[in-house]
């Protein structure tokens, strides 16, 4: 969020113009917590859905605003209703001093029941391991070092209580050492999705190719997963 004019929350209703018109519900965050409270929400979960159009691969489109699958934020009612909220990402002030130049507006875009089923973490590490592990092995046998590196400082994440990420405030105080903490370290790590000279930008011909994209979609796969499963997984009773 730091580099946000805003974050918003809004709903949509039809106009007499067949489309819609926009109501805000909450300015920031905080006011929506509250929204929320009031409408006794018990609690609230992420989903990710990868695309279903033709245009380009999540993968790639990870590198770009909007890209990368929907993500969306699940708010669960008391009587098991699940309303979804979805971001739009719009540039405002490119000049803006503080460079938070980004307009985000979360959308109530769906109900829905019962809320969504998402892997556990215990489910998802044993694949996100042989996933870092083919990729890593890849990018050796291709003498990719610095991308060697992404993928050996994440697998190192998972045993260690160090945090390599830039973002080192992705759960609540005192769960630092936990497998959440641990698995959203290693999810910056690994991610190398992105625009020039990422892991994105690389091209390989014949089987070379074929291996290169089998890797690289699994563990884009796997990550996605693996955010959502930390992200939603019940804190531990301390």
């Amino acid at each position: 969020m730091q580099s946000c004019e805003h974050v918003q929350f809004v709903t949509f209703a039809r106009n007499l113009a067949g489309g819609y018109d926009e109501k805000l519900v909450a300015r920031t965050p905080e006011e929506w917590f509250d929204v929320l409270a009031q409408n006794e929400t018990k609690g609230l979960s992420l989903r990710h859905e990868a695309s279903s159009g033709a245009g380009l691969p999540d993968r790639i489109s990870a590198a770009f605003a909007g890209g990368g699958g929907g993500w969306s934020i699940d708010a669960i009612d008391r009587d098991g209703l699940t309303r979804s909220w979805r971001a739009r990402w719009e540039v405002g002030n490119r000049d803006a001093i503080d460079r938070r130049i980004w307009r985000v507006s979360y959308g109530l875009v769906g109900e829905a029941r019962p809320p969504a089923i998402h892997a556990t973490v215990a489910e998802i590490r044993p694949s996100l391991i042989r996933a870092l592990e083919d990729i890593r092995a890849f990018a050796a046998a291709q003498q990719l070092q610095n991308f060697v590196f992404c993928f050996q400082r994440a697998l190192d994440a998972l045993h260690s209580t160090a945090r390599f990420g830039d973002y080192k405030d992705l759960v609540a105080d005192g769960e630092g050492d936990g497998d959440r903490a641990a698995l959203l370290d290693v999810c910056q790590s690994a991610w190398v999705f992105g625009g020039m000279g990422s892991w994105n930008d690389l091209s390989f011909e014949g089987e070379l190719g074929r291996q290169y994209d089998q890797v690289s979609e699994r563990l884009f796969a796997l990550l996605n997963q693996t955010i959502v499963a930390a992200t939603n997984e019940p804190q531990a009773a301390g």
